[in-house]
């Protein structure tokens, strides 16, 4: 009896053991066109901070990595490689993740992550995303000196064209977008839109509340779901309205010098907040070429500020779409002081500083800054 029992000891400690070395999850990458590749982080996000925290590291060797270990629930993560990020979730199964990069300069990254539920979906329609994005950054680049020279020689028709045009790329990717979000609450996939559209401004306090009401209890207890929630709370209702005389502010251009509100006034001033890494941005930025090319002369002015950082892309895509008013970058103080919530947003204000009119920039801007210089 005592032999049995020593026995059934050892077979249950191989057993225990054994459990205890297998691996919930078996993450197996691939890195294409990065430029010295060392090291790949794999971190979590962490809710109560929003922040994503290291739990691993592994070297890159000839271009593959892997990472194993053991998870309770899904997680929202992301592999860091340098300054790029690469999103997935993690969560229990045999995880194939690649990652490249499409663009150098601007750190356009392409991910493909597969193999288990969550990351099927997620990379399905991140797959069909990226491929619309794709076409539509061909569509501007194919036409952009076209579109500049039309700015140049005020060729309204050209410039209604080309708006149009663009816009339909635009649509089918805020379509996919939205359907997404709307139609599929109880998915991972949107939880990942609809943070990334609270932490980018685009989407109002209570359209993000009425979204995540539908979400089920198990998606928002998740890292990501709790996250939601906190930023949710955290989020303030537009601060400047029309009939508003808009606050005073200051900020480096690009340049180092000071640009304050109150000494720029012009018969009518535009307070423009954008990025350079928005899309939407991009794709109404013509608008305001169109407006400030035709008006400055009239008494247009305009003042854009960069949500986000004071980084060369921000440079560069001024240079570039030869934005040529005044420009300065914000990394929250004047957002927070107008209340912003999504971008692109602006106001136009009278040579008092009155808030005139708050909107997400469209092609009535030409019509509209001529209405306010006639009066």
């Amino acid at each position: 009896m005592k032999y049995i029992f020593i026995l059934f000891s050892a077979l249950f400690s191989i057993t225990f053991l054994t459990a205890q070395n297998r691996s919930d999850f078996n993450i197996n990458g691939t890195v294409k066109n990065i430029d010295n590749p060392q090291i790949v982080y794999l971190r979590t996000l962490k809710a109560d901070q929003n922040i994503f925290v290291n739990i691993d590291s592994v070297k890159i060797e000839n271009g593959q990595f892997e990472f194993k270990g053991n998870i309770e629930n899904i997680s929202y993560a992301s592999f860091y490689i340098g300054k790029d990020k690469y999103p997935f979730f993690l969560e229990k199964g045999n995880i194939k993740a690649n990652l490249e990069k499409t663009n150098q300069e601007e750190h356009e990254v392409k991910i493909s992550v597969t193999g288990t539920k969550t990351n099927d979906e997620f990379n399905a329609f991140s797959q069909k995303l990226y491929k619309l994005q794709s076409e539509t950054s061909q569509y501007r680049d194919k036409n952009q000196d076209e579109l500049t020279n039309a700015i140049l020689n005020q060729d309204q028709k050209k410039l209604e064209q080309f708006s149009e045009e663009f816009s339909k790329y635009v649509n089918k990717i805020s379509t996919i977008i939205d359907q997404q979000l709307t139609n599929n609450p109880n998915s991972y996939t949107s939880l990942v839109i609809l943070y990334q559209k609270i932490e980018s401004n685009l989407i109002s306090k209570s359209n993000a509340e009425t979204l995540f009401s539908k979400v089920k209890p198990n998606l928002k207890n998740s890292n990501i779901g709790i996250t939601i929630s906190k930023l949710i709370d955290e989020m303030e209702l537009t601060k400047v309205r029309i009939g508003d005389i808009a606050p005073d502010f200051s900020g480096k251009n690009p340049q180092g010098e000071t640009i304050t509100l109150n000494d720029n006034l012009n018969k009518v001033t535009i307070v423009h907040f954008w990025a350079p890494w928005c899309p939407a941005c991009r794709a109404k930025i013509h608008f305001l070429q169109e407006a400030y090319l035709n008006f400055k002369q009239k008494g247009l002015n305009i003042i854009s500020i960069c949500v986000g950082e004071d980084g060369e892309e921000w440079r560069s895509e001024i240079n570039e779409y030869q934005l040529d008013w005044f420009h300065i970058s914000d990394l929250a103080p004047i957002q927070d002081l107008y209340g912003i919530q999504t971008i692109p947003t602006l106001f136009i204000l009278d040579k008092n500083g009155k808030v005139l009119e708050i909107n997400n920039i469209d092609k009535d801007l030409y019509t509209t800054v001529q209405k306010y210089l006639n009066n």
